[in-house]
């Protein structure tokens, strides 16, 4: 497993280590409750009297020894063992260290990657036409402001379980556009939590309909969408806003989306298509959205010489990935169509930030956004306008 970055590691102490360094628990990190691996001192006699030791604890509680290596390690797996006794065996002459058993998760091997997951497993070009992950998002609510999802879409079928029940549902529907699934909406979903075009392929997909149709909404829908989120969602959750709205919005837009960070809800947001600088944007430029920019397939800076539009950039942009994609169609459940706009750039940056609210539930939405850039691969995008000045150079990596 990848090394975790420093900002996760600060906000949960992980792992910590008391008695000397002898007793190591995993806080925010899953573990097998009762169960405890025990490494002896390399010193034979002193090992030796420690195992007599914990045998005799056996004897005594209802410990049991599950497994004992002598080969590659003198040292034992214990379970139906408190914290306390942990502690008690820590402490013993001859034991090394006692630590939680940590749950591990096996890495995982998309092949024919989709082009917005073949860029973020690596830091380097040429792409390998594969996504390789080790978290799912699971455990995690994906909140998607737009239009309706086609829910019955095979694309939300459980990982591994292609009749299984959906992992998305229509929650409200603050535009009243009825149940007729969107275009745009869906491919969104998708690229956050699809089994085969999504970052986070487990997470929990809750369509917040504000869009009537692909081309209409308002930011009066948009303002009861992030309200109803703020009031009925339930964390560890992401938020997916790809809308942009002219430099004048409506007084309150800006503050009720800071206020949903808030809140504790991770927020990402597209820069917009239309260059200029992202931070005019009342999305976008909200303090504590992670907005991102479109990226080229040779990793350059999304400009009107590539395609019709062009990314907005500058110092409120958080990160780059690639802008144009494939995914979920709206029209049949079992569809496919590519799309371009940093519309679908920003769900990769939600897609991340469930991966890592899977492992770590509880942290705050700046937390996560320090992990996701601390796992960024820096300096690889060319091509980023001068004016405005302050766009990092970073492409989103997935993680861990």
């Amino acid at each position: 497993m990848k090394k975790l970055t420093l900002a996760v590691l600060m906000a949960f102490g992980l792992p910590t280590i008391s008695f000397a360094g002898s007793f190591v628990t995993y806080e925010g990190h899953p573990v097998v409750k009762g169960e405890y691996i025990v490494v002896f001192e390399s010193d034979s006699k002193k090992a030796g009297a420690a195992e007599k030791a914990i045998l005799a604890l056996v004897g005594k509680n209802s410990i049991r020894i599950d497994q004992r290596w002598n080969a590659a390690l003198h040292g034992m797996a214990i379970s139906n063992v408190d914290e306390a006794t942990a502690k008690e065996i820590a402490a013993t002459e001859g034991v090394e260290s006692v630590s939680q058993n940590i749950v591990l998760h096996p890495s995982t091997v998309q092949l024919n990657a989709p082009p917005q997951l073949d860029r973020i497993d690596q830091p380097n070009l040429p792409t390998d036409g594969k996504y390789d992950y080790l978290y799912m998002g699971t455990g995690v609510n994906a909140y998607i402001l737009d239009g309706a999802i086609r829910t019955t879409h095979n694309e939300f079928r459980p990982p591994g379980n292609p009749t299984g029940p959906s992992r998305a549902t229509n929650d409200v529907d603050i535009a009243g556009a009825g149940t007729t699934p969107s275009r745009h909406g869906t491919l969104i979903a998708s690229l956050v939590g699809g089994v085969v075009s999504g970052v986070a392929k487990n997470v929990r997909i809750h369509g917040v309909t504000v869009a009537k149709s692909e081309n209409l909404s308002s930011a009066a829908w948009l303002l009861g969408g992030v309200d109803w989120v703020a009031q009925h969602g339930t964390r560890p959750a992401v938020v997916n806003i790809s809308f942009n709205h002219p430099p004048s919005p409506p007084p309150g837009l800006k503050t009720a989306i800071q206020n949903l960070v808030t809140a504790g809800f991770f927020v990402a947001a597209s820069a917009g298509n239309s260059a200029g600088d992202a931070c005019s944007d009342p999305i976008a430029g909200a303090s504590g959205v992670y907005t991102v920019a479109g990226l080229t397939n040779s990793d350059e800076s999304w400009d009107f010489q590539t395609d019709w539009g062009a990314t907005a950039t500058g110092p409120c942009v958080s990160a780059y990935a690639r802008y144009a994609v494939t995914g979920a169609a709206h029209l049949a459940d079992n569809a496919i169509s590519g799309d371009i706009g940093t519309s679908y750039s920003a769900p990769i940056a939600a897609g991340i930030a469930a991966q890592i609210l899977q492992v770590f539930p509880g942290v705050s939405p700046a937390t996560v956004t320090a992990e996701i850039n601390g796992r960024a691969t820096p300096n690889k995008v060319t091509g980023i306008p001068a004016v405005p000045a302050g766009t990092p150079n970073r492409i989103l990596r997935s993680w861990p």
